[in-house]
């Protein structure tokens, strides 16, 4: 702090406040008043920001923005505030699109684009919006087969679709539409049994089969 008040546009030590600030909600958010954490984030991306604006949003930046936004929203639902955690979450999914549109070949990315919007979905559900929370489901799903069919030996891809139809067949289960229901547990249990059959010693597979019989079983 006062090495910023003394030379507040020395942008060497605008990126060492903005690194203390999130360390600093990194370890206060394993204390016994986590929101704090909230503050110390906030004055770290707000700082950033200014420096993306200064620098014109280069790559880092965004990445940087995009990190602190994670963590806002995953504490801000571990919190409670499901509702700020959605906008935060939605911001985040902003940065996330632009990443991939910078790098339209690179699977992780599209990994995580679709993660987001797995994300959204489950904060629309825990604010009683099915009909949003089912949108933001069905727009992950081809992004997870496209990546479960281009790199099926990498398990976080192959398992996504999977469970993303299983959380549609959770939500058409709400509604009572038990033959929509049906037809994404008898997909999702389809996939699992395929994997579990390639991985037969994998206990995450395991669970995920038993997890598809449950849902069948109801």
């Amino acid at each position: 702090v006062r090495a910023m008040a003394a030379d507040p546009h020395n942008s060497t030590r605008q990126k060492d406040f903005a690194r203390a600030q999130e360390q600093l909600g990194d370890l206060v958010i394993e204390s016994t008043l986590p929101q704090n954490a909230l503050d110390h984030y906030r004055k770290s991306l707000g700082i950033r920001t200014f420096m993306s604006k200064q620098e014109g949003g280069a790559g880092e930046s965004i990445q940087d923005a995009l990190r602190l936004n994670i963590k806002i929203a995953r504490l801000q639902r571990r919190l409670g505030d499901i509702e700020a955690s959605l906008q935060t979450q939605q911001t985040a999914h902003s940065l996330h699109l632009k990443q991939l549109q910078n790098a339209p070949e690179n699977r992780e990315l599209s990994f995580d684009l679709a993660s987001s919007h797995a994300q959204l979905g489950e904060l629309h559900i825990k604010l009683n919006q099915s009909e949003e929370g089912l949108r933001e489901f069905k727009k992950a799903l081809p992004l997870f087969e496209t990546l479960a069919e281009a790199v099926p030996e990498d398990l976080r891809y192959s398992r996504a679709p999977g469970a993303i139809h299983n959380r549609i067949g959770d939500l058409l289960h709400t509604r009572d539409d038990l033959t929509g229901a049906l037809g994404r547990y008898r997909i999702a249990l389809a996939s699992a049994e395929s994997l579990s059959q390639r991985h037969p010693h994998n206990p995450e597979l395991q669970r995920d089969l038993a997890i598809c019989h449950d849902n069948l079983g109801d």
